[in-house]
């Protein structure tokens, strides 16, 4: 009651606030309804403030009246109504003897009355805008859950960071680490290494030139330079064991005589193991066509026993790449240079049958047949590893074998394809 009489002071107070519309041109206009205008007639009709007017009530009722009125924040047409309505209603209590200064008091909140109002009138309105407000709200609503929620994922993605807690590397090195003196890869990186650049190239222009083709002489003078490749390539075929290791810094063939990559990946920075780069593997096939092109010399002059001994060593340096958790990389290679051995020999034994001796021929037979003891199935465990640590770097982990994706891991998987 009290908030309710300090109110309607206040509404009396303010009781000259409220002034009629000036009666020109332009205001008719504006208050005029399209369908009059299109006619060429400024009606007007839709000004409330001249329906208030022309009701000639009390400056306080008449301010009471606006105020709700403009508080309603309705459409035109229906502001005009609720004036009529509430002039209707004032000068029903006027006529009934009651004072400007009763009716305001009783009347109450302008503002809460104008609340109800405006509820009430747009319960009134078409079925087709009740349909748009409401559905209009409803896209709004799933279109602020959508942004909350796109913003919660975005975080959750944005800030999420793999997991990389193994080295694979490491593993892989574990399993092919042996004793200094059973390693043959040594002796092999020495042998490529003195092959030199030069000389590379030129293995590769002339590694399959026969005695009757005109560059011959010169596959014999490399050769004959590169007997202490050979030598080493031989010794290297007395080990057990290849022991190549991966990103292993003194393994590297980075040879000021050597192409190739001195940026290449270390075990111990741990980068993802499909960057692996097999730089001294790679080498070996200049290795074993300098083997095969001196096995064809050593026929073509007739000395059996340096031929079986560069194929020997051809077939030894094949069974030594397949390590210990062998990529599938190193797997090709090896395959690679066993199938050159067993071409070697069929062309020696086409060319020059006489050439190997039935002793020869038998220990040569024997040493194929058990070459990796018969079997010649790929080993995919290293490739399983890999594909271990690529998960690791693509996805979070929460210590239960599950996670989600990350924004580095994204940008990895972008890279490699």
């Amino acid at each position: 009651r009290l908030t309710t009489r300090k109110s309607a002071t206040l509404i009396m107070d303010r009781s000259h606030e409220f002034e009629p519309a000036a009666s020109n041109w332009l205001v008719r206009a504006y208050h005029t309804p399209v369908s009059d205008a299109l006619r060429g007639h400024l009606s007007g009709r839709l000004d409330m403030r001249r329906e208030i007017a022309a009701a000639d009530l009390p400056a306080a009722v008449s301010s009471v009246i606006y105020a709700v009125v403009r508080r309603t924040r309705l459409w035109r047409r229906e502001k005009l109504d609720v004036a009529r309505e509430l002039v209707a209603h004032f000068a029903d209590g006027l006529a009934a003897g009651r004072s400007a200064e009763q009716l305001v008091e009783d009347f109450g909140s302008t503002k809460q009355a104008a609340g109800l109002i405006r509820k009430a009138k747009r319960r009134g309105r078409p079925l087709y805008w009740q349909a748009w407000w409401y559905g209009s709200r409803g896209l709004l609503a799933l279109l602020g859950i959508s942004i909350i929620g796109y913003a919660l994922l975005a975080a959750r993605f944005y800030l999420a960071r793999p997991t990389i807690a193994h080295n694979y590397w490491n593993e892989i090195n574990a399993a092919r680490r042996v004793p200094e003196d059973q390693r043959a890869w040594p002796l092999y990186r020495a042998a490529l290494i003195k092959i030199g650049k030069d000389d590379n190239r030129l293995l590769n222009q002339h590694w399959w030139v026969q005695p009757e083709d005109e560059d011959w002489p010169e596959l014999e003078a490399l050769l004959k330079r590169h007997r202490e490749s050979i030598e080493l390539a031989r010794q290297a075929a007395t080990k057990p064991h290849m022991g190549y290791l991966l990103g292993d810094r003194a393994d590297r063939l980075a040879s000021a005589d050597w192409i190739l990559s001195v940026s290449a990946p270390l075990a111990e920075d741990n980068p993802h193991l499909l960057g692996v780069l097999l730089d001294g593997i790679q080498g070996l096939r200049q290795l074993a066509r300098l083997l095969g092109a001196d096995a064809r010399r050593a026929a073509a002059a007739g000395d059996g026993a340096t031929a079986v001994a560069d194929l020997s060593t051809l077939l030894s340096m094949s069974e030594r790449t397949f390590q210990p958790r062998a990529t599938i990389v190193e797997q090709v290679i090896a395959y690679e240079i066993f199938a050159r051995a067993a071409e070697y020999v069929r062309t020696i034994l086409a060319r020059y049958p006489a050439v190997l001796s039935d002793a020869q021929l038998r220990d040569l037979a024997h040493e194929i047949a058990a070459f990796r003891g018969g079997s010649l199935t790929i080993d995919w465990t290293a490739e399983r590893l890999a594909f271990d640590d690529l998960l690791q770097r693509v996805y979070t982990d929460d210590g239960s074998g599950d996670g989600r994706m990350t924004e580095d891991g994204l940008a990895m998987l972008g890279e490699l394809l």
